[in-house]
């Protein structure tokens, strides 16, 4: 909850959010976070975006998905509205590839990625003891063509160089700041 704590702090005080600016409303929406995580994407999503929007996510890894599942089902924020945003979270273990893949699964306006950097932030304290347990295999410029399939409006993907992701879709739009370890690379989705 760290980091989602630190971005919602943010939100309340009007601040930005570029995870926000990439995901490119304030209406409500359908989201699909695939690769969830702790989820404090999906945190901010679920707090900042407006009543009526979906939030769901995927996690692959059966234990760092319960973890996560259990803290948007019971964890009790001492602000109700946080609170309130954790429960609009619908979180499933499973791997989003299966989800690309399925020709009957529904399309949501927004996917997102943040896969594992393939070069870990060494300060990122929080994700050292669980690294083992999370899953290391990288976005491929394929699962970034099936979910611009599934995507009614964008795909976002969270990465600290999009340089592989501009260099395939050159059409992609980079949202983040300057000084920023990572950005969001947003591409328009295809599904109708």
């Amino acid at each position: 909850m760290n980091m989602a704590e630190l971005r919602i702090q943010q939100i309340r005080r009007g601040q930005s959010d570029h995870f926000l600016e990439a995901l490119g409303t304030t209406e409500a929406i359908t989201l699909l976070d695939c690769t969830c995580g702790f989820g404090a994407d999906t945190m901010t999503a679920a707090f900042a975006l407006p009543l009526g929007s979906r939030i769901d996510a995927l996690e692959i890894s059966p234990l760092l998905g319960a973890v996560t599942q259990w803290g948007v089902r019971h964890f009790v924020h001492e602000k109700e509205d946080v609170t309130q945003a954790l429960r609009r979270i619908h979180l499933t273990i499973g791997d989003f590839r299966a989800y690309l893949q399925d020709a009957s699964a529904l399309p949501y306006d927004v996917l997102y990625f943040d896969p594992m950097f393939q070069r870990p932030v060494k300060e990122s304290c929080q994700f050292q003891p669980v690294r083992p347990i999370m899953d290391h295999d990288a976005l491929t410029i394929k699962d970034v063509q099936l979910a611009l399939q599934k995507a009614r409006r964008r795909v976002v993907i969270k990465d600290r160089n999009l340089q592989w992701l501009a260099k395939a879709f050159p059409q992609m739009k980079r949202y983040g700041g300057r000084y920023s370890r990572v950005a969001y690379g947003v591409l328009n989705g295809e599904a109708t």
